[in-house]
């Protein structure tokens, strides 16, 4: 029980600093120091940190970079506020592993998975800025909001998270809550059999989930994210294919409705359809995603080893990397638009090949478990490997 309330007090602290680094960009110390304490004390009860994952390794190793990083980095103000937010997720991830070491647990996990659905979109809404999105419903309606309870525009203090940034995210939710939804009565199985009116509580939680779905869909559309869309897309037949393999009919179709729309409304020309489809309130069409890329691969080139440092990116480029006398007045080129080549850029090789491992960590873990896992524990983890492909397939496009 001390170990329990100890964690839930670890995730609240943790849970804070990180809400203050999001609105300040910097983590108090006095924050650090007591986070820190708060971490030993594990320790200190049970003889350990942390229960065992195939992560830990790569996870220590990126840890161990993060002094070269700071050391070297381009623009230590740009660089700490990402690694103490690093070091804060990490925290948060070891809190998970060891809350929720008992089966029984793992309602929470969902239903805190059902609830975070419902309070990212809605601080997504506040905190993004809409005038990057192809639709104007979302800059009138926060233009209401704002007039109506002023306090709401210092949720977007600093010009607000961009579109992508917030769609990168919600594509996450979008297959693991569809997983969640289509579980073949798992959840009631496990967790609803006994108690009285079972029935009643099943249809509420599906109830849940269905909103929760709807309305992460529904902002999620309104950022006009394409790599988000595509992540989605590709993360949501995962979950079909995963759970019925008479899904895979669904390529051969696939390919057919795409002929047949590239004849239509392109003559057969592969690269006027692709202009059809790509465009963007911003102008970050596939082919500017390109010099973008290009971009990165210089700055890989030539910080190879330890990259420039993590968040430096934009002032990198701005000030080393333009050839215009006048580069102050060109508007920065902020991030990579790709999270794999911006894992290079910012921390170097050595750091991307870590990042890459986590997610072959990640991926043995769900591989192995899902074989021989109660029906409950399988439907979660489709969902959330199909989630974590979702915001990979995005990672390529944006970060």
């Amino acid at each position: 029980m001390r170990l329990d309330l100890c964690l839930i007090l670890i995730a609240v602290v943790t849970t804070l600093l990180y809400g203050l680094l999001v609105v300040r960009d910097r983590v108090p110390t006095a924050g650090l120091i007591v986070l820190a304490g708060l971490c030993l004390v594990p320790w200190l009860l049970t003889g350990r940190l942390s229960y065992a994952t195939p992560l830990d390794y790569p996870i220590i190793a990126l840890l161990a970079l993060l002094p070269l990083s700071l050391s070297l980095t381009f623009d230590q103000s740009l660089t700490v506020p990402k690694i103490q937010a690093l070091v804060l997720c990490v925290v948060f991830f070891y809190v998970i592993v060891n809350y929720l070491r008992h089966f029984s647990r793992l309602k929470l996990a969902i239903l805190g998975i059902v609830l975070l659905a419902f309070i990212l979109p809605t601080l997504a809404v506040l905190a993004t800025n809409w005038a990057g999105s192809d639709f104007s419903l979302p800059v009138r309606a926060m233009n209401r909001l704002t007039a109506l309870l002023p306090f709401l525009s210092r949720f977007s203090a600093g010009g607000g998270i961009h579109v992508n940034t917030t769609g990168g995210t919600l594509a996450f939710f979008v297959p693991l809550l569809l997983s969640l939804l289509w579980d073949n009565h798992a959840f009631s199985g496990a967790f609803l059999a006994k108690r009285r009116k079972a029935t009643l509580w099943a249809v509420l939680y599906k109830l849940l989930i269905c909103l929760a779905l709807v309305y992460t869909l529904a902002i999620l559309v309104f950022t006009s994210s394409r790599g988000s869309y595509l992540g989605v897309l590709m993360g949501i037949f995962a979950v079909l294919v995963w759970k019925d393999k008479r899904f895979l009919w669904l390529i051969p179709i696939g390919v057919l409705v795409f002929a047949i729309a590239l004849f239509v409304f392109a003559n057969g020309n592969l690269a006027d359809f692709i202009a059809l489809l790509d465009t963007s309130a911003e102008g970050d069409t596939v082919p500017v995603r390109l010099q973008y890329w290009q971009r990165t691969l210089f700055m890989i080139q030539d910080f190879s080893i330890t990259g420039s440092g993590i968040g430096t990116y934009g002032r990198v480029f701005d000030e080393l990397y333009t050839f215009n006398t006048f580069s102050v007045l060109e508007y920065p080129s902020f991030y990579a638009h790709n999270m794999y080549l911006a894992v290079a850029a910012g921390m170097g090789i050595p750091a991307l090949i870590l990042y890459l491992s986590l997610f072959a960590a990640f991926a043995t873990m769900i591989f192995t478990t899902v074989k021989n896992a109660p029906p409950i524990v399988r439907v979660t983890l489709i969902g959330l490997s199909s989630g974590m492909l979702a915001h990979m397939v995005y990672g390529l496009w944006d970060n």
